[in-house]
């Protein structure tokens, strides 16, 4: 997961989430993460940062909790808006004097960054 302030959560979920490929992974079309940091920008596509799930799965479960008359008007319990690419975001507010703004690169940027070297005296 990738750890952002509370307050950028919510927008940063919204902008990042898109549809699914036809063969249901998130190598499609989708935004492009950019993270600035000094001296470097980190590029992550779709398919680095979020994961294929169904819209309904979000939301459908605790609708479908609810009496009729509580549910989000949109809601349908035939609604079939196909699989979405969530990100993979969690909220983590660092207190002062790190933060309050702090990214933890996690997971999305290890798997398209990490590289392991190894020293050895032979080359392979």
């Amino acid at each position: 997961l990738i750890a952002v302030p509370s307050n950028l959560l919510p927008e940063m979920y919204e902008l990042l989430m898109h549809p699914a490929s036809e063969v249901m992974t998130c190598g499609g079309p989708g935004p492009l993460l950019e993270i600035e940091l000094e001296g470097a920008t980190l590029n992550l596509e779709p398919q680095d940062y979020a994961h294929v799930t169904s819209k309904r799965c979000l939301w459908g479960h605790a609708q479908l909790k609810l009496p009729k008359f509580m549910r989000d008007l949109e809601f349908e319990e035939e609604d079939n808006e196909g699989e979405m690419c969530k990100a993979m975001l969690m909220a983590l507010d660092v207190p002062e004097p790190v933060g309050p703004k702090v990214l933890i690169l996690g997971e999305p940027v290890l798997r398209r960054y990490y590289t392991v070297y190894e020293h050895g005296t032979q080359p392979r």
